[in-house]
């Protein structure tokens, strides 16, 4: 089983901040052209009251080798206009 390092909190929130309230292809400009298009997607999400919400993801791009703890951001672009972004340490086997 691979695991993964957690990357730095420091280098998320740094990231994060530099990223938030930007346009998808802002976040380009800011990381460059990503590695791959992981397509659309939906998904339910829970909620700690109780609530459920269906998400539909228009837009995945994955971007690899962005940080020195952080080797993997996915930007999500949902059909609302919001954005999520997951951060992905290093894999080591």
């Amino acid at each position: 089983m691979k695991k993964v390092e957690r990357p730095s909190l420091d280098e998320v929130q740094q990231l994060s901040q530099r990223l938030h309230r930007k346009s998808m292809d802002e976040v380009i400009g800011l990381l460059g052209q990503p590695s791959r298009d992981l397509g659309p997607t939906k998904y339910d999400a829970r909620y700690r009251d109780g609530r459920t919400e269906s998400v539909e993801i228009s837009r995945r791009l994955e971007f690899v080798g962005v940080g020195t703890t952080i080797y993997r951001v996915v930007v999500c672009e949902r059909t609302d206009g919001k954005r999520e972004f997951e951060y992905h340490g290093r894999e080591s086997a």
